[in-house]
């Protein structure tokens, strides 16, 4: 009896060390109050968000614990890669931009933080447009084809966009990740100011893709000058089956992933629209809506690339 008691007593002592171990952990990689525009800036804290920051975005921000104008220009950087483009530079203890700040995927998960800097996928990525725009080139010079990718609403950001593109395109092609409604003769413009300052560097043709809500900024484009004219799994409404497509449309979707009754009232007729206009039309069954940009991508790569 004496003997069992013991070996319970000496796991509960194990388990103690451990959770205390893991509470100090913690503890240190948190943080307690507010930091950035108009919070606390408790020094600590700053020293924290500093340091994360210099990881994520591949900065050299001094971690002297003061929320100085390059922290907070920062804060905002990596809150308009997260958030499509807003920002208010400052950081709250458990809020959104903390989670992220702390998650380790909180970026990209092809590891592409560092402005300039090659990628695993073997480019070399930078943000465009004041952070709204992410751009990707490939390590080698040459020509390459200009993909242009709006995300959607809300979870869809660019940076998810970036996150979910197959890794073999990022060495093929020149790529940037727009936020919805941004524009793609903007995004093109800011791609090409981006290329003025580098050398070796040329496109050779152009595409545009619309992941969901992110179909708005594609209609709205000039889809004659395109290769390719990507939706997927789009948002569409009544109306969208007069816009001018073409044969270089690819219109899939899948319709179990839609519960809105204006989208799915609206899929027949622009399909057969895109139809009527010698365009592809692919309708997978069994494909997620988060997992439809994945599935678009690696299934064209022939016709994209």
């Amino acid at each position: 009896m004496l003997e069992e008691l013991k070996k319970r007593l000496e796991t509960v002592l194990s388990e103690y060390k451990t959770l205390s171990k893991t509470k100090a952990s913690n503890t240190s990689n948190s943080i307690s109050n507010s930091v950035g525009r108009g919070g606390a800036n408790i020094p600590a804290d700053v020293t924290i968000v500093q340091t994360l920051l210099n990881q994520k975005l591949g900065l050299s921000l001094s971690t002297d614990g003061q929320s100085g104008a390059k922290t907070i220009a920062a804060i905002e950087q990596f809150q308009k890669s997260i958030f499509n483009g807003w920002s208010d530079g400052k950081i709250d203890a458990g809020g959104t931009t903390w989670q992220r700040l702390s998650s380790a995927a909180a970026v990209n998960p092809n590891n592409g933080g560092n402005s300039g800097t090659p990628t695993a996928a073997g480019s070399k990525r930078s943000l465009l447009a004041k952070g709204q725009l992410i751009f990707h080139v490939p390590t080698t010079e040459g020509s390459y084809p200009l993909l242009i990718v709006f995300g959607g609403v809300a979870w869809a950001t660019a940076a998810y966009m970036e996150g979910v593109m197959p890794k073999n395109y990022f060495s093929q092609a020149i790529i940037v990740f727009a936020p919805l409604n941004y524009g793609a003769a903007s995004a093109e413009a800011a791609v090409n100011q981006q290329l003025a300052n580098m050398k070796g560097y040329s496109i050779s043709n152009k595409s545009v893709f619309g992941f969901s809500g992110g179909a708005r900024s594609v209609k709205t484009s000039s889809m004659s000058s395109y290769k390719v004219v990507g939706f997927i799994d789009p948002e569409v409404v009544g109306g969208d089956e007069n816009r001018g497509y073409g044969s270089n449309v690819i219109f899939s979707y899948n319709r179990t992933n839609w519960g809105i009754p204006v989208v799915l009232a609206a899929f027949p007729h622009v399909e057969a629209a895109v139809k009527k206009a010698g365009g592809t039309i692919d309708k997978p069954t069994g494909v997620s809506h988060k997992g439809y940009p994945a599935y678009f991508f690696n299934t064209f790569k022939g016709k994209i690339l």
